[in-house]
């Protein structure tokens, strides 16, 4: 199985509830996983294209339905993204 099948769904979970997604709890809740850009990258575009109504929806006076708002959270998902992926490389290279 490929990594980013492995995480995807944790990835996804992470941003549904506004939550940068930089090191994901192990399914066996020992630990953290740190995903790579690519699981990163392609986690985010699904979820944006297929479940952001996911997050819409526990955002107070926002339109699930308004091209604006999704298009803010669009870009917001985007940002959370790019902090993840920023923050991946450093704790990919960090001395324990």
């Amino acid at each position: 199985m490929k990594i980013w099948e492995e995480q995807r769904s944790r990835v996804q979970e992470y941003l549904q509830n506004g939550v940068v997604p930089s090191t994901l709890t192990k399914t066996n809740g020992e630990g953290s996983d740190v995903p790579n850009a690519v699981t990163l990258l392609n986690s985010s575009i699904e979820f944006c294209v297929e479940s952001l109504h996911l997050l819409l929806d526990k955002i107070h006076e926002v339109d699930v339905n308004s091209i604006k708002d999704r298009a803010y959270w669009a870009k917001r998902i985007e940002f959370w993204t790019a902090k993840a992926i920023e923050d991946s490389v450093l704790l990919e290279h960090r001395v324990i």
